[in-house]
C-alpha cells in the first residue's frame, strides 16, 4: 500500500533516411553480416562512446528454440529468450571491425542461446548484466493469412497494432527496411527526455557512420548535434576571455602591499606566539638574506623541511623573496621518500629547523652517502637586529616558479608539479568576488605545506591582510581540540577535506561534546576529496542555509589548487536529487572540457573525462618533459597554442550547466586529500626483500 506507481514508458521515434538504410544493408551484405549485427554493433558503439568504456553490455532477444530439438520450429508458444550482448569498441578500432568481431563472437554462442537469463546472472555472480535492451524485429506479418482468416470467419480486421514494454531504463526496437524505423522507449522516472533524445541522436549518428564510412575509427564519430555541441562547450567556457586578465606582480609584491597596509596587525598565530605583519616580513627578510648567500635566486629552488610553525611561513616567504621556488618536504617524511624528490629538483640549498634534524636528511642533491650536506638551519639565520637591511627583492617575473609540490606517481616515482607566481595570483583574483576575503578574516593552516590546499590557506590569509592560525599536527588529528581552536581563535574561513570535516562536524553539532553556537565561521571550503552532500544533512538541520556558507571546490595540484566552485544548500543533501559530488561551475578564468576518449565533447548527462584549460595550468612536471607532454596537451577548442590538462577525473554536465564529479578514470585514490597512486605503493612493496611480487 502506498507504493509509487512507475510512469509508463515514453517513446522517441527515430528514422534513418532511405539512402542510409540502403547503404547500411549494402555494408552488411558486403561483409556477410546480418542486419541485427549491424544494429547491435552500432548500439554497442553508442554505449561505449557515451560511457567512456571500451567494453559494454546490453540485452537482446533471441528465438530461444534449441536447434537440436526436433520440431522446435513448429511448436506453439513463446520461446523468446533475453541474453546479454558484449561489444568491444575501443576508440581506435574501425567501425566495421567492431561489427565483424561481434558477429563472430555471437556465432560461437548460438548453441547456448537457450540458457535462461536468470541462470546466466547466477553463473556470472554479478547481479544484473545490463540495463538497456535492443530488439531487431525482422519477422514478417502474413497479411494474406489475415485476410483469409477474416473471410472464413466473417470478421473484419481493420488494423493490427502490438504494444509491449520492458522494465529496463532504455529499450530500442528496430524495424529494418527501406526506411528503417527505430522506437527508443525509456522510463521517465530513470531517464530524462533530454537524455533520451541525446541517446537517440547518438545512435542514429553511429548508424549513419557505419553505413557511410565503415573504415572510420570508433572515436571519430561525432555524436552531438550542433546545438548540443555549442551548449556543452559553452557551459565549460571561461567567463573571462584569454589574456584579458594577464597577471602582473608576484607573491612577494602582494605580501609587501599587505605589510604596508597594516604592519602592526597580527599575521600569524602559532600557539601562544603571534607575529605581526612587520615581524613576519622581517623574519622572511632574514631567511632571504641567508638563502641568497647560498645560491638561491630566480630559476632555482630551495628545499624546506620544517614543522608547521610561524618559522615555516617565514621560510616560505623568504624563499619567494629570493626569486626561488620552495620545495616543501614534510618534516616527518622518511629519507627514502624525499631522496628522489631532492635528486630530481636539485635545490640550491635547503632549510630545516636544527642541526639534529639536518643530520638525518639526505643531501640536497639526493645522495645517500653525505647526509645533511647542503642544508642550512634556522640557527644560521642572521640576528633579528631591528637595523638589519630589508631584503631587496630581485627582478622576479610572474612567470617564475613559486613552488614545486610532489604528487604520487603511477610508476612508483613521485612527480614534481611546477607552479608559477601568476598561477597563484590569478586563483586569488578569480575567487575574490565569490569570497570577499579581507583583513577581518582568520584562517587556519590545517594542511601540510606539501599539500597544495595549504597554498590557498597561506596566501588567502596573508595577501589580504588576514590572520593565519597555525594548527599543529596533533590538533589536526583531534576533532575536539580543533573545534576548541576554532572557537578560541574566532576562525572565519575554514578549509577542509570532507573526511576531516565530517569528524569535526560530529563535535560541533554536539554529538560527541556539547556546543557549536559560538562559532564565528562564515565560510567552509571543501576540497581534496569527493564530497557526499547527504552527509551534511545534520549541519543544515542545525545552521540552515543562513549559517556558515559551505562551498565545494574541485581542483588538482596541476591546475593550482581549485578549478570549480559550488555553494551548497540544504536541498543538496537530498540523496535522490544529488547522487554524486556536485562541483559546480569553473572559476571565471578557467575553461572546463568534458571529452570522450577521442577528445570529442560529450552530451549533457553523459560521462566524460575532465580537462582544464586556462591560466591556472602549472608549467608542467619538473625535469619530466615526456610525462608533461602526456598530461598537458594541446587544446583543440581554445586559441592556437593553448594547452589543457587531462585530469583523469570523470564528470558530467547537469541540465543546469553544472558539473557532477563521478570519480576517477584510473586507479588513483585520495587519502585525506593526498593523491596516492597504487603503482607507487606497489613499487615500494616490491622493493622489500620479503616480497617477490
Amino acid at each position: 500500500a502506498g507504493a509509487a506507481v512507475p510512469e509508463p514508458p515514453a517513446q522517441l521515434d527515430l528514422r534513418l533516411s532511405a539512402a542510409t538504410g540502403e547503404a547500411l544493408g549494402a555494408f552488411a551484405a558486403a561483409r556477410q553480416l546480418t542486419t541485427a549485427t549491424a544494429h547491435q554493433a552500432a548500439w554497442g558503439i553508442t554505449l561505449a562512446r557515451l560511457t567512456g568504456r571500451s567494453d559494454v553490455a546490453f540485452g537482446t532477444t533471441v528465438s530461444g528454440r534449441p536447434a537440436d530439438l526436433d520440431g522446435a520450429e513448429s511448436m506453439i508458444g513463446l520461446f523468446i529468450n533475453t541474453l546479454p550482448v558484449v561489444v568491444h569498441a575501443p576508440a581506435r578500432a574501425p567501425l566495421a571491425d567492431v561489427a565483424a568481431a561481434l558477429q563472430a563472437d555471437r556465432a560461437k554462442l548460438l548453441g547456448h542461446e537457450h540458457l535462461g537469463l536468470p541462470d546466466l546472472q547466477r553463473l556470472a555472480g554479478t547481479g544484473e548484466l545490463f540495463d538497456t535492451l535492443l530488439v531487431v524485429e525482422n519477422f514478417g506479418v502474413d497479411t494474406r493469412g489475415l485476410a483469409d482468416a477474416q473471410a472464413a470467419g466473417g470478421l473484419t480486421v481493420r488494423s493490427v497494432r502490438g504494444e509491449d514494454a520492458t522494465h529496463y531504463p532504455v529499450t530500442v526496437v528496430v524495424h529494418p527496411g527501406r526506411e528503417t524505423r527505430i522506437a527508443l522507449r525509456y522510463r521517465p522516472d530513470l531517464v530524462t527526455a533530454d537524455r533520451a533524445r541525446a541517446l537517440g541522436t547518438a545512435y542514429v549518428r553511429v548508424l549513419e557512420a557505419l553505413a557511410a564510412t565503415p573504415t572510420a575509427p570508433v572515436g571519430a564519430v561525432g555524436l552531438l548535434t550542433a546545438q548540443d555541441r555549442r551548449r556543452v562547450l559553452g557551459d565549460g567556457e571561461a567567463a573571462l576571455a584569454p589574456g584579458t586578465e594577464e597577471r602582473t606582480g608576484t607573491l612577494p609584491d602582494r605580501f609587501a602591499r599587505a605589510v604596508a597596509l597594516e604592519p602592526d596587525a597580527t599575521a600569524v598565530t602559532d600557539g601562544d606566539r603571534a607575529l605581526s605583519y612587520r615581524e613576519l616580513d622581517a623574519l622572511s627578510d632574514r631567511v632571504a638574506h641567508l638563502l641568497s648567500a647560498h645560491g638561491a635566486g630566480p630559476g632555482t629552488c630551495v628545499a624546506l623541511s620544517l614543522e608547521p610553525s610561524a618559522e615555516q611561513i617565514g621560510a616560505i616567504l623568504g624563499v619567494l623573496k629570493t626569486g626561488a621556488a620552495y620545495l616543501p618536504l614534510p618534516a616527518d617524511a622518511p629519507a627514502d621518500r624525499i631522496r628522489p624528490q631532492l635528486a630530481s629538483a636539485r635545490p640550491a640549498t635547503g632549510l630545516t629547523a636544527s642541526a639534529r634534524r639536518r643530520d638525518g636528511l639526505p643531501a640536497t642533491d639526493g645522495s645517500a652517502d653525505r647526509p645533511g650536506a647542503g642544508w642550512l638551519t634556522l640557527d644560521d639565520l642572521p640576528p633579528a637586529d631591528p637595523g638589519v637591511t630589508p631584503y631587496t627583492v630581485p627582478g622576479i617575473s610572474p612567470a617564475d616558479a613559486a613552488y614545486v609540490i610532489h604528487t604520487s606517481g603511477s610508476t612508483g616515482r613521485p612527480k614534481g608539479v611546477v607552479v608559477e607566481h601568476r598561477n597563484v595570483l590569478r586563483l586569488l583574483d578569480a575567487t575574490d568576488d565569490d569570497f570577499g576575503f579581507g583583513r577581518d578574516d582568520v584562517w587556519t593552516l590545517f594542511h601540510s605545506y606539501a599539500f597544495d590546499f595549504s597554498v590557498w590557506e597561506i596566501f588567502g590569509a596573508l595577501l589580504y591582510g588576514g590572520r593565519l592560525v597555525v594548527v599543529d599536527h596533533a590538533t589536526t588529528r583531534a576533532p575536539e581540540e580543533f573545534a576548541a581552536l576554532l572557537r578560541r581563535e574566532h576562525v572565519t574561513v575554514l578549509n577542509q577535506t570532507p573526511s576531516a570535516f565530517h569528524q569535526l562536524a560530529d563535535v560541533l553539532l554536539g554529538r560527541e561534546t556539547g556546543g557549536g553556537d559560538e562559532l564565528t565561521l562564515r565560510t567552509v571550503v571543501f576540497g581534496g576529496e569527493a564530497l557526499d552532500p547527504g552527509r551534511l544533512a545534520g549541519w543544515f538541520e542545525r545552521y540552515g542555509d543562513d549559517g556558515p556558507e559551505l562551498v565545494n571546490m574541485y581542483g588538482i595540484t596541476e591546475t593550482t589548487v581549485h578549478v570549480t566552485h559550488r555553494t551548497l544548500e540544504a536541498a543538496d543533501t537530498d540523496a535522490t536529487a544529488v547522487p554524486t559530488s556536485p562541483v559546480g561551475r569553473p572559476l571565471d578564468d578557467l575553461g572546463v572540457r568534458l571529452l570522450d576518449a577521442a577528445l570529442h565533447p560529450v552530451a549533457p548527462g553523459a560521462t566524460g573525462e575532465l580537462y582544464v584549460a586556462g591560466p591556472g595550468l602549472a608549467r608542467g612536471y619538473l625535469g619530466r618533459p615526456g610525462l608533461t607532454a602526456t598530461r598537458f596537451v594541446a587544446d583543440p577548442y581554445g586559441p592556437p597554442g593553448t594547452r589543457m590538462y587531462r585530469t583523469g577525473d570523470l564528470a558530467r554536465w547537469t541540465a543546469d550547466g553544472e558539473l557532477d564529479h563521478l570519480g576517477r578514470a584510473d586507479e588513483q585514490v585520495q587519502i585525506r586529500g593526498f593523491r596516492v597512486e597504487p603503482g607507487e605503493a606497489r613499487a615500494a612493496l616490491a622493493a622489500l626483500d620479503e616480497v617477490a611480487d
